[in-house]
């Protein structure tokens, strides 16, 4: 049928033209299936199927039911011996795929039982315990955990739970204010519009929760009132955001992050501002004993030192807080 008839309206032509394409790709399609079933005749028989069925007739029809039967039988034996095996190009794969994919959207994401979205949850950064912008009370709880795995380069909140346990198994005072500290820098930078991002991935709290922990660990609680303790601690979160950031963005101009620069600065001016040093706590870290384990020792209760705490049952949570994020940096 002609498109250029006069008397033809524009939506008729693209009815027409729609159809028209319709037809041509319903053909290419034909042709693909007979080629491709073709070529499986060709590869089982070695023939090519067209010449065959011309030069035979109608004569070889129970030769070539006969072959086809045999090619199928051939083809389930190769499929139960290697059944890791998919022609990606079958048709019949790429049905059951399409079906597969469409069955898996319709399903939610905590039903899926797959390996991989297991480990989604629990590997590397976890991304799927990252949450978005419309969700800033999980979004701060899971940056605050993240914060926790920071210091030790681990992005995940799974790692940020067990060093937090940690804190708790080696002093649950240094614990609290490191977990106020950090949680109170990650809702002073929501609220003042911080990019979601440093939040999100612990960036601005790693520093924070260092802060709380030297707050506990080098001034005494017996000293000063515990309300006061707590709320230095709080003050100490927010000037430790706003260092942070200033001290990113300097060091940004060299091309290097701002790693732990701003608690380095913070603490500083923390001690120096205690003007009697009665008020700071004076202790020193050892290992009792000359068993054969204290290499062992030594070594777990030197990994919690990275938080300033003197425990080794807090170093081994550490190590293993570490091995579900990266094994590699775990060992390393």
């Amino acid at each position: 049928m002609r498109l250029n008839q006069p008397n033809v309206s524009s939506s008729m032509k693209s009815y027409l033209r729609a159809r028209q394409q319709k037809g041509i790709t319903d053909m290419a399609l034909s042709r693909s299936a007979h080629h491709f079933e073709s070529t499986r005749y060709s590869t089982a028989t070695g023939k090519n199927k067209d010449e065959d069925l011309v030069s035979t007739g109608g004569d070889k029809k129970d030769d070539e039911i006969t072959r086809s039967v045999q090619f199928a039988s051939e083809s389930k034996v190769a499929k139960e011996t290697q059944p890791h095996v998919l022609d990606e190009n079958d048709p019949t794969v790429m049905v059951l795929q399409e079906k597969r994919m469409t069955t898996l959207e319709t399903v939610p994401v905590i039903f899926k039982p797959t390996a991989k979205n297991i480990l989604n949850y629990v590997d590397g950064i976890a991304p799927n315990l990252l949450f978005d912008n419309s969700q800033p009370f999980l979004q701060i709880i899971d940056g605050t955990l993240r914060a926790f795995g920071q210091v030790v380069f681990c992005n995940n909140p799974l790692t940020g739970f067990f060093i937090l346990t940690g804190f708790f198994v080696a002093s649950w005072r240094v614990a609290t204010c490191s977990l106020l500290c950090s949680l109170m820098t990650n809702i002073f930078a929501s609220v003042l519009g911080v990019e979601s991002g440093l939040i999100v991935h612990g960036l601005l709290g790693y520093n924070a929760v260092l802060v709380g922990s030297g707050i506990a660990s080098f001034l005494s609680f017996d000293a000063f009132p515990n309300y006061l303790m707590y709320a230095s601690v709080v003050i100490a979160s927010g000037v430790i955001m706003i260092i942070h950031l200033s001290v990113a963005r300097v060091l940004a101009t060299f091309g290097s992050a701002a790693l732990t620069f701003p608690f380095n600065i913070t603490m500083m001016c923390i001690m120096l501002g205690v003007n009697d040093m009665k008020y700071a706590v004076h202790s020193t870290s050892s290992l009792q004993g000359d068993d054969q384990f204290m290499p062992l020792k030594a070594i777990f209760k030197g990994i919690s030192e990275i938080f300033i705490l003197d425990s080794v049952p807090a170093g081994v949570l550490i190590f293993l807080g570490m091995l579900i994020s990266s094994r590699i940096l775990a060992i390393a």
